[in-house]
């Protein structure tokens, strides 16, 4: 239910901006929604997330493409806090 409350809260945050934010803050909290999206209809429909990409050989980790999203958007959105101190002001 966190998951599903953070989710309607940022769409509502894109709702009431939309027009107000850069398209690079818009692509920020799409590809976080969108992530956190799949991650919930996984959790739903299957019960658990199901990890796609596995790099054992390599490196120690699993993951799947929503999780890139989620950390893309991420680090788009420190990168976006930190060269425009604006945004925590909306937030």
């Amino acid at each position: 239910f966190i998951s599903i409350g953070a989710v309607l809260s940022m769409i509502w945050y894109l709702h009431l901006n939309y027009k107000k934010i850069s398209k690079l803050e818009v692509i920020t909290w799409t590809l976080i929604i969108a992530g956190a999206l799949g991650n919930i209809l996984d959790r739903i429909f299957r019960g658990y997330v199901v990890d796609m990409i596995d790099f054992r050989g390599i490196w120690q980790f699993v993951f799947n493409f929503a999780d890139i999203c989620v950390v893309v958007g991420g680090i788009l959105l420190i990168f976006l806090i930190i060269k425009d101190k604006e945004i925590l002001e909306k937030i």
